[in-house]
């Protein structure tokens, strides 16, 4: 487990974000036959997994590979990354299996929690267009931390709109549950996604004229 007080702001930040990530579509696993344990993700967007790896090698100053590989029954191709995951195995009963925010996150500084939050919607978040041309902006996953994730984004200063409840995907699924949040207080909160495609057409709603900036050149 990592001495989470000892770490630097850098290590602070890249285990946020890596915190965000878990609680969404991030992997914990342990083969118990093997003793092996593994931080795994899959994504179509490569600069998730960019982002991913980064924060991973900060953390354990060990290389980290993505695999680029087609999918059969989509036609964007799987990034997929697996990486040591000995240290961060204690997030599963931290954040209570998913159930809550791991404690040390809320004591973290709000620039580390920020980097929480992008990799929470990196994972859950979306950003599109409606049928009217505005910008319609949530997120949506079936894990309980997802309350307390709404109150931190209010911490944060977000707006946040209707909480609903959708049907299971399949029989014996887990229950999604989706907020809308208001993305120009997201923006004005200078809250960010690491994903560029989202990240693009958030920023393209305020400020359609700029270049668009890395989160990391935004002032935060």
């Amino acid at each position: 487990m990592l001495k989470i007080n000892r770490q630097s702001a850098g290590k602070k930040k890249a285990l946020a974000y890596i915190t965000g990530v878990y609680l969404g579509d991030g992997c914990l696993t342990h083969i118990k036959k093997y003793n092996c344990f593994s931080f795994r993700l899959n994504t179509i967007d490569y600069d998730f997994a960019e982002a991913t790896v980064e924060a991973l090698e900060v953390l354990s100053e060990k290389k980290v590979k993505i695999y680029t590989y087609p999918v059969s029954k989509s036609s964007n191709p799987n990034n997929s990354l697996t990486a040591n995951g000995r240290d961060l195995y204690f997030l599963k009963e931290d954040s209570w299996f998913r159930s809550r925010i791991p404690p040390f996150i809320w004591k973290f500084s709000k620039m580390a929690q920020k980097e929480f939050i992008a990799g929470v919607m990196d994972s859950e978040g979306f950003v599109s267009r409606n049928s009217h041309g505005s910008i319609y902006m949530g997120i949506k996953c079936c894990d309980l931390f997802i309350d307390e994730f709404i109150k931190m984004l209010r911490i944060h200063h977000v707006i946040i709109g209707k909480r609903g409840i959708e049907k299971p995907l399949h029989e014996g699924y887990k229950t999604p549950i989706r907020y809308t949040i208001n993305a120009e207080s997201f923006w004005k909160a200078q809250l960010y996604f690491k994903i560029q495609r989202k990240m693009i057409r958030l920023k393209n709603a305020f400020l359609s004229s700029e270049t668009i900036r890395r989160p990391s050149e935004m002032k935060i």
